[in-house]
């Protein structure tokens, strides 16, 4: 397919989601509305602010700030992974509206949807396809106008798989002909995709990408040991720079690089292990009646 064409398709495709999702937000009312919204909302402003956390209140004070999903031990932010926080700052940043990024990041979503069915299909079902997954998102669900967001992990899913794809073709077009180069951009964007997963929903997206890599690892067996490490290089730079990021940023929200504000919130208050294989948790104690309310009944 020659590319000026192809190039116009995704640019349709960005379009048709982004102007009806982006004149929908008029006739909707804004603002947060559940604890988790305003803990996504913090984080947001705290980024845009230029920290990633925010001074703790005077001690005796400190009850009057506590409130769901935010840490305040080490400083007071919110208890999620950052990635959510970052594209509602993107929103308001460029637009000056929060759910935009929701709404950049639903129609980026919509273009990885095409180039992933692209893949595997013709032309004609890959764009019946990306038009079906379209108007799904677009009047099922409304979590995109919510400061939740829904469209990210979806995002990121179809570009680790467009990835994938693209690694599989490449290796056997690999095989089936004399040409030995393989292109290395495809193991990065894969890279990219865990990067991503680790700054959103890390357990979730351990579970979809370890049978992926899995699968790549028994197709690598027959390259030489120089090939093998170029590409585990470039599969493997972005999630270990983001890892080290991760450290930087629990060091600075809970005072441990290895601990997540998101772990140690639950192990606060939650009433029930985090993992499923852990020892039930030990009474916790209260500030509030609220609190104990909410995780205990």
């Amino acid at each position: 397919m020659p590319k000026k064409r192809l190039t116009f398709y995704y640019l349709l495709i960005f379009l048709i989601n982004f102007i009806p999702l982006t004149i929908g937000l008029n006739y909707i009312e804004k603002g947060p509305v559940a604890h988790d919204e305003y803990s996504y909302n913090l984080m947001a402003e705290t980024f845009l602010a230029g920290r990633i956390c925010n001074p703790l209140p005077a001690k005796g004070e400190i009850k009057h700030y506590e409130n769901f999903n935010l840490v305040f031990d080490q400083c007071y932010g919110s208890r999620y992974f950052p990635l959510q926080g970052a594209i509602l700052a993107i929103g308001k940043s460029l637009f000056n509206e929060p759910l935009i990024g929701n709404v950049l990041v639903k129609s980026i979503t919509s273009m990885l949807a095409f180039w992933v069915l692209s893949l595997t299909f013709s032309l004609p079902w890959a764009l019946f396809g990306t038009f079906f997954f379209s108007l799904n998102l677009r009047f099922v669900t409304s979590w995109d106008y919510t400061y939740w967001g829904s469209s990210r992990n979806v995002l990121i899913g179809f570009l680790m798989l467009g990835a994938f794809l693209k690694i599989i073709q490449s290796i056997k077009a690999r095989s089936d002909s004399s040409v030995r180069e393989i292109n290395y951009s495809h193991f990065l964007l894969f890279g990219l995709a865990g990067a991503l997963f680790l700054v959103s929903r890390p357990y979730e997206g351990t579970f979809f990408s370890l049978p992926l890599l899995l699968y790549l690892a028994t197709k690598l067996k027959s390259f030489v040991l120089r090939e093998k490490i170029k590409l585990f290089f470039s599969l493997g730079l972005l999630p270990i720079l983001t890892l080290a990021f991760l450290g930087y940023y629990n060091h600075k929200v809970t005072g441990n690089a290895l601990s997540s504000p998101y772990f140690k919130y639950s192990k606060k208050f939650g009433s029930t292990p985090f993992i499923f294989l852990e020892p039930k948790q030990k009474s916790t104690r209260y500030s509030n009646q609220q609190f104990r309310s909410y995780f205990v009944g």
